[in-house]
């Protein structure tokens, strides 16, 4: 079907963790639709370098919720201590998130991850363009193009770069997704169901950037609804039912059965 042998679904993990990048204590997120109510609710957990963290729960959890609120794309302030690298965030506004180096893969690349109208330069550039400036003023397509093309070849994104985003496949909008981030040089990534919708091809190749990105020493906070996906590519997994962990597993731990019933 995808034309070439692909002899491994998942890399063989070796996780080299370093110091600790997020530290997050006694966090809770506001829910809009229920005055004093939680999606989020004393949540404490750190992240260290080199490692992927999961995030298991049923929907509704608050898995995302979470995610959304770290990156400050949350409508209400939480509550709570965050500390990145040992130093105090406040995740007030996604400008905040991009400046200490946290980046967002939502679960929804159409709505939320991509600007369908535009073109793929101007949407792997969109949330580094101050980096494109010439005399921290001029922005040109020229650089944007040189900005953004070796990171979209490096992620085999099969696209014209001034190719309408909305007639990519999704498989190469999810590439495009990915591109975009990476070019902020975020050290934290938060990845919500980065697989969805993709075919057996691109989903190896999430798979092998994740390993890559961990052994470089990225932290990566990651949500995957097939369980097989989780338990494969994380070192620690955590389990969220009504927005609280109430389970964590390490990587020798987890198993299906366990997960769902911690789940349920």
């Amino acid at each position: 079907m995808v034309g070439r042998k692909i002899t491994q679904t998942f890399p063989d993990r070796k996780p080299l963790v370093g110091d600790t990048l997020m530290e997050v204590r006694g966090y809770s997120v506001r829910d809009p639709a229920r005055a004093g109510k939680f999606v989020v609710e004393d949540v404490s957990f750190t992240l260290r370098a080199g490692e992927i963290v999961g995030l298991a729960g049923l929907r509704g959890a608050g898995n995302s919720e979470l995610l959304w609120s770290l990156f400050g794309a949350w409508d209400y302030p939480p509550k709570g201590e965050i500390r990145i690298a040992g130093e105090p965030y406040s995740p007030t506004t996604v400008q905040s998130a991009l400046a200490v180096g946290l980046a967002l893969v939502t679960n929804d690349r159409k709505a939320t991850g991509l600007v369908l109208s535009m073109d793929v330069t101007d949407n792997a550039t969109l949330p580094s363009l101050s980096r494109m400036l010439t005399a921290g003023v001029f922005l040109t397509r020229r650089n944007q193009r040189k900005y953004a093309e070796p990171q979209l070849a490096e992620l085999n994104t099969r696209a014209r770069p001034s190719q309408v985003v909305a007639t990519l496949s999704g498989g190469n909008q999810q590439r495009l997704v990915l591109a975009k981030w990476l070019l902020t040089e975020p050290r934290i990534f938060l990845m919500d169901e980065p697989t969805r919708g993709v075919d057996v091809v691109a989903k190896h190749e999430v798979y092998m950037l994740l390993s890559r990105l961990a052994q470089k020493g990225a932290g990566i906070i990651l949500i995957m609804s097939e369980l097989p996906e989780l338990l494969a590519m994380c070192d620690r997994i955590f389990v969220m039912r009504q927005g609280r962990i109430c389970a964590r597993f390490s990587r020798e731990q987890a198993t299906p059965e366990a997960i769902t019933a911690a789940a349920m």
